[in-house]
């Protein structure tokens, strides 16, 4: 059930409301998949599954309880293309989270907004880039966002480190937000995904206009 606190019979024993951080690394087996840990354990909570993509933005990725062989709790889908730059989260009942950019291409902070299944209430991640190379994605309440980020009621911060190979992330979600653990998490990757993709296409057309630029140049002298 969409993030239901209730142990299931095959949910690990750190779904305890005192449990707030939760690790996403790289499984360097599995490349592309991505697993998720407890602050204190190397015990496998969920297992993102990710298809080899290439150069595709269409793909559908599967979030699992426990391990590789675990039910499929979501669904990821993204339906391709920049124009939209969505992804819906599907739960195993049908209810659907959609997840939607709603920054500008070039924006150098990454804003994505779903509206949670469970509570109804509307959140938003957004990209902060440290000079450390380091970064963070925070989730906020979408009503706060026209306020200054100290004013905004923080839910949950990922610290990302571009040198970690292995880790993508700390996801520290903040207490009474417990009860969408599991969709926060999901979105998280998802929007962590999404961003990558962005800034690669983004690359690629800087890339192809610089070529561009210097082809005009060297054909006009």
């Amino acid at each position: 059930m969409y993030g239901d606190t209730k142990k299931g019979a095959n949910e690990p024993d750190f779904a305890s409301p005192g449990e707030t951080e939760f690790h996403v690394l790289h499984d360097h087996k599995l490349k592309k998949h991505a697993y998720v840990t407890g602050s204190n354990s190397d015990e496998r909570l969920y297992f993102m599954h990710f298809p080899t993509k290439w150069t595709s933005t269409k793909w559908r990725a599967s979030f699992r309880q426990g391990g590789e062989d675990g039910p499929e709790l979501y669904a990821l889908i993204s339906d391709g293309g920049y124009a939209r730059n969505a992804f819906d989260v599907v739960a195993t009942d049908g209810r659907t989270t959609s997840c939607n950019r709603v920054s500008s291409t070039w924006e150098t902070s990454h804003k994505w907004q779903f509206e949670s299944a469970l509570s109804g209430a509307s959140y938003t991640w957004q990209s902060k880039l440290h000079w450390t190379g380091s970064s963070e994605i925070i989730l906020y309440h979408s009503e706060d966002m026209s306020l200054s980020r100290k004013e905004r009621r923080v839910v949950a911060v990922w610290k990302r480190n571009a040198y970690n190979m292995k880790k993508s992330g700390v996801l520290t979600i903040e207490p009474e937000y417990l009860g969408e653990r599991e969709l926060i998490i999901v979105t998280g990757i998802g929007v962590n995904e999404r961003i990558k993709e962005v800034n690669n296409n983004n690359a690629a057309i800087s890339s192809s206009s610089g070529a561009a630029a210097a082809a005009a140049a060297s054909a006009a002298s």
